[in-house]
């Protein structure tokens, strides 16, 4: 179940899939981002009232959301 206080949290990480294409080439993007994108853009987006998303990617703005991607490892 996805709660609104998780909304900055996938907001960010829809930023970060954003900032990807740029990076990656259109088919690794969707071998890697596809599926999450739709899921969040199509699925989980759209079953929050609008103010509520407005108000979570405000707060994905801010200093205290840190989105890491899978990538990321501790060494």
């Amino acid at each position: 179940m996805i709660t609104e206080r998780k909304l900055p949290a996938l907001i960010a990480f829809q930023s970060f899939m954003t900032d990807q294409r740029a990076v990656l080439d259109a088919a690794e993007w969707s071998i890697k981002f596809g599926r999450p994108w739709h899921r969040i853009t199509k699925q989980i987006l759209p079953a929050f009232a609008p103010q509520a998303v407005e108000a979570a990617r405000i707060a994905e703005q801010g200093p205290t959301v840190l989105y890491l991607p899978v990538e990321a490892t501790a060494r």
